[in-house]
């Protein structure tokens, strides 16, 4: 964790709980997020040649996670080597029915691993103004957590159960105590 503040990365309550939307009507407001952006990215990149994660699953970063008071967010995709998806005033428009339950960790609360509830899909629009798109599994709840940082939230806000050291979070995925997440039969989605 020591690590983590080291890159400017907040730790646990000292997340900013009110953020700003970005204007993109405006040159500045562009070349803002973009220099934003690229922040993240080299945070990522910092944090990523410090700790070894799981490359199939998603994760990402928020501005308010270090301390930019600013909707805007990454998260990578698993399907694409460094690629990342770049959320600026992100919208979600749908979400299903079927929820699942699955642990989530943070680089705020990096020592600690959380269960909660997440819609397995989502449908957002990455930047507010375009086409929605369609997430499932867990780039959905990635993109979800994300976004719950940009509206001043935490996922041990939503936890089902107090969270649980990593080491012994480990300890349970290795001997088997935790299931994969199930996917769905069928997806119904609810207009938000």
């Amino acid at each position: 964790m020591q690590v983590l503040s080291q890159f400017g990365i907040l730790q646990k309550r000292d997340l900013p709980a009110v953020t700003q939307s970005v204007d993109l009507d405006r040159e500045e407001g562009r070349e803002f997020a973009g220099d934003v952006l690229r922040h993240l990215r080299n945070v990522a990149g910092w944090v990523g040649r410090v700790h070894q994660f799981n490359p199939r699953v998603s994760r990402g970063i928020a501005a308010p996670q270090l301390g930019i008071c600013y909707k805007i967010a990454i998260v990578s995709r698993p399907d694409v080597p460094d690629g990342y998806l770049e959320l600026i005033n992100p919208r979600v428009v749908e979400v299903t029915n079927e929820e699942v339950a699955d642990y989530e960790g943070c680089l705020s609360f990096f020592d600690v691993r959380g269960r909660l509830l997440r819609p397995y899909g989502m449908k957002v629009s990455l930047d507010g103004r375009s086409e929605p798109r369609v997430f499932t599994g867990s780039l959905a709840r990635s993109i979800a957590h994300e976004i719950d940082h940009l509206n001043g939230k935490v996922y041990t806000d939503r936890a089902l159960m107090p969270p649980i050291p990593v080491a012994e979070y480990q300890r349970m995925r290795e001997e088997n105590r935790i299931a994969a997440a199930p996917v769905p039969s069928r997806l119904t989605w609810l207009v938000l």
